[in-house]
């Protein structure tokens, strides 16, 4: 459970569409708010503040007309952009960097500000009334559009400043790296339990590998793709509640094909369809490689930057040597740690 709860909240955090869509819902309960302040007996701007907007019904349609048309250009420029940088993202540093320039929370943010300003001046504009006996100016609403105009309007500045600090290499092996120590952190911890010293394993344990090697029952996968997480609880539980011993064959990062062994059972009587089927849930299977608990794949990132850099059609040594730099921290920070031991116990041992 814990593995699916990552993978879904890594997916979540590589959507473009997740915090936009927040934005905009937020913008409809403000303009809906705002309107009911406006319409409230006990809440009015104070004649003191009418300097703020003056203007009457028809003013105010002008403005939030003109709010509302300039952040709809500014959102197709700023869409624009953002493909424009995906492009050379994808040519320069390759395809896998992709996940980390739409994971920016900078670019969700200023793509859903613009969209939600421009839901917001609509549905305000639908409440003014006049001129008329029942004319009404949300003055409150009024003033609230103009202030996320402007900033909408520091966003679009510091977008375009954003946008071109992050495409430098500089930035991009710097998010690849911290992503990498993220990694490492959850899959080689600090400080371990259980480590490997350098030792062997025991002899009751290599006496279990060769009774899986001769008597072991396999659970084959059944569906094709990438293993991006294992819920090493779950089968940890599984193999209690079942009375079995489970030996994992296909770790993160590893292409399966349907009918491929994941795991084997000893004892293979005990092995039933149901087990079958929960421990199959353990493996999280997906179209793509994502480092969430694949360390390789960090490390493929700085790699793949490098031997991009020294293609002919790109030809950029230094950004290379950065990636050597950062990949020697990388491998020297894995020499400091004490790689857990390969097997998982039950209270009982």
């Amino acid at each position: 459970m814990r593995s699916l709860v990552r993978k879904a909240w890594d997916s979540i955090r590589g959507s473009l569409w997740v915090i936009p869509v927040g934005l905009l819902l937020f913008s409809i309960v403000l303009a809906v708010g705002t309107v009911w302040l406006d319409k409230s007996e006990y809440l009015s701007l104070p004649e003191s503040l009418g300097w703020m907007f003056g203007s009457g019904c028809e003013g105010a349609r002008a403005l939030l007309s003109t709010i509302a048309g300039s952040m709809v250009t500014v959102a197709g420029v700023t869409f624009s952009v953002t493909i424009v940088v995906l492009t050379l993202a994808s040519s320069q540093f390759g395809p896998r960097l992709l996940r980390n320039f739409m994971r920016d929370r900078t670019n969700q943010v200023v793509l859903g500000t613009f969209g939600a300003t421009f839901v917001y001046c609509l549905l305000v504009l639908r409440a003014i009334r006049g001129p008329g006996e029942a004319t009404f100016v949300p003055q409150i609403s009024v003033n609230i559009g103009l202030l996320l105009a402007i900033l909408s309007l520091g966003l679009l500045t510091y977008f375009i400043h954003h946008v071109s600090v992050t495409i430098q290499p500089v930035w991009v092996i710097a998010s690849v790296c911290a992503e990498c120590d993220a990694v490492f952190d959850a899959v080689f911890p600090e400080e371990s339990e259980e480590t490997v010293d350098g030792a062997d394993a025991s002899s009751v344990e290599l006496e279990t590998l060769e009774k899986f090697e001769r008597e072991g029952h396999p659970i084959e996968a059944s569906a094709s793709g990438y293993v991006q997480a294992v819920d090493s609880q779950l089968l940890i539980s599984l193999a209690q509640e079942s009375g079995v011993v489970l030996r994992q064959l296909r770790r993160p990062g590893e292409y399966v094909v349907a009918g491929v062994p994941l795991l084997l059972v000893w004892p293979a009587a005990s092995t039933s369809e149901q087990l079958a089927k929960r421990a199959q849930k353990a493996f999280l299977l997906g179209k793509r490689r994502i480092p969430l608990e694949d360390p390789e794949f960090a490390i493929d990132q700085l790699v793949e930057i490098a031997v991009r850099a020294l293609s002919p059609g790109i030809n950029d040594p230094f950004t290379a040597i950065a990636c050597i730099d950062h990949l020697s921290s990388r491998l020297a920070t894995l020499c400091r740690r004490k790689f857990p031991r390969p097997y998982y116990y039950d209270d009982a041992g």
